[in-house]
């Protein structure tokens, strides 16, 4: 669209019938402060291009394309051209662009080629668009804020992803939301109560700071008795930490009906990746901790610990439902994502492109934390 007053004047385009060898330079920035630089808006866009009197047409990368305009029709071209090395550039079409520079707007052609070169202005814009040239030829009087590559325009969507949700890498556990695990007992079930099992004093203090940590969080609850007890199992991590799991296999497990939700087959998490080009895996910090269990069936989790008795409110290691409650949440929470897998707590996120996958895993945390 055209503001009130402007006028789009018609253009002529170079001829394609001949191959063009001259002089195209094509090596990336390295100081931007010896570069030629126009602001221009392209499709309702904002673009900074290198502006290039010895190259005779406009160029852009096929990556920059891509993510700038991923719904035009590329069309076929005989443009050929060479680099200022004399290697061939390849040149895999040409796609029509409406430009406006001074509340002028002209429909120009922007040629595509296969590199990873910023966008170049060349003659045929240059011979279209109304520029002061006084202003043009003098480097630094244009702002190069707005002037990104493809590459650092993925880099920067990613930064401003990361730091719109910066609480995800805090360290501390999150909860999910509007959801409640729960555990279906069997008729004949009776509480089993075991004591707690001595620690080792190599990792007795670790297994009191993790107690300690979990009670301050609202994770555990410090209670006086239980019917139900099942002692504790620290499993030893990397940098002298310790994941607290409880031994419920001979408590808690025998008692329940196992919930047979399936995971998913190697095969089908590689179907639902298939076309990606680049992947994202989004390692969900001790998951179980973050699902809440229903307030009924808290007491069935309680741990027998050389501190004491504790009762999880969180969904915990070793339940032999945990996996398939947790399984299927995540599917639930998923759905509808494209280019999305989970298995438990390992999710992977890709897209047929930077910007697909991007706005993915935007989605991805976006649904978590609904």
């Amino acid at each position: 669209m055209m503001a009130a007053g402007e006028q789009k004047k018609d253009t002529h385009f170079i001829d394609e019938t001949c191959s063009i060898k001259e002089i195209l330079h094509v090596q990336g920035i390295r100081d931007l402060a010896d570069k030629f630089l126009l602001d221009l808006r392209v499709n309702g866009r904002k673009m900074v291009f290198e502006v290039d009197t010895g190259s005779p047409i406009s160029l852009i990368s096929a990556a920059d394309k891509k993510y700038h305009f991923p719904h035009l029709a590329l069309n076929s071209t005989s443009t050929q051209l060479v680099s200022y090395c004399g290697a061939d550039i390849n040149v895999l079409g040409k796609i029509y662009v409406d430009v406006i520079s001074n509340d002028q707007e002209c429909r120009l052609p922007l040629h595509v080629a296969d590199s990873k070169r910023h966008p170049l202005l060349g003659r045929d814009w240059l011979l279209q668009l109304n520029l002061d040239f006084n202003r043009v030829f003098k480097p630094g009087v244009h702002s190069i804020t707005g002037f990104q590559s493809f590459e650092q325009q993925t880099v920067t969507a990613l930064k401003d992803i990361l730091a719109k949700y910066s609480s995800v890498f805090d360290g501390n556990v999150g909860k999910i939301s509007g959801v409640q695990a729960s555990f279906n007992q069997r008729a004949d079930s009776k509480p089993v109560y075991i004591k707690a099992r001595p620690v080792a004093f190599a990792v007795r203090d670790a297994v009191g700071e993790e107690i300690d940590k979990f009670v301050e969080a609202g994770i555990w609850e410090k209670v006086d008795q239980s019917d139900w007890a099942t002692p504790i199992v620290p499993v030893c991590k990397a940098g002298g930490k310790v994941r607290l799991c409880g031994d419920y296999k001979i408590t808690v497990n025998p008692s329940l009906l196992i919930d047979d939700h399936p995971l998913p087959t190697v095969e089908e998490l590689f179907v639902s990746v298939a076309g990606g080009e680049r992947f994202s895996k989004i390692d969900l910090s001790q998951a179980y901790l973050q699902l809440e269990v229903r307030e009924e069936d808290r007491a069935l989790l309680t741990l027998s610990t050389h501190k004491g008795l504790f009762r999880p409110t969180r969904l915990m290691y070793g339940v032999a439902s945990a996996p398939a409650i947790f399984q299927r949440l995540m599917e639930q929470i998923l759905l509808g994502i494209p280019g999305v897998t989970v298995f438990i707590d390992d999710i992977r996120v890709t897209g047929p492109d930077d910007r697909s996958h991007l706005q993915r895993l935007d989605e991805v945390r976006s649904a978590r934390s609904s």
